[in-house]
């Protein structure tokens, strides 16, 4: 007995696939985290600088959370920006 899927090949452009998110909006998700983030640490009087060395890999690909500097947070946000600029065309404008 085999397995009968009730989509229909020939109309494949009604069923879009969303089970990936694309690296678009990954890092407009990182993005905003970021801003988030920033925001929580000005709040709570966390310090402008630290001791913390990130490459610049760590600051695009590390979590959020391991930031504990309002610079560590910024450059992270600069980062994101960068690639949202260069891979893929979205300019992000501050107000």
């Amino acid at each position: 007995m085999g397995y009968f899927s009730e989509l229909d090949l020939t109309r494949k452009t009604e069923y879009v696939d969303r089970s990936y998110h694309g690296f678009e909006e990954q890092l407009l998700w990182r993005y905003e985290d970021l801003k988030n983030r920033y925001q929580a640490l000005l709040n709570s009087d966390a310090p402008t600088s630290g001791d913390d060395y990130f490459s610049k890999d760590d600051y695009r690909y590390a979590p959020v959370d391991y930031f504990t500097t309002l610079s560590d947070v910024y450059r992270a946000m600069e980062i994101a920006q960068e690639d949202l600029e260069t891979k893929c065309d979205i300019t992000v404008r501050e107000d």
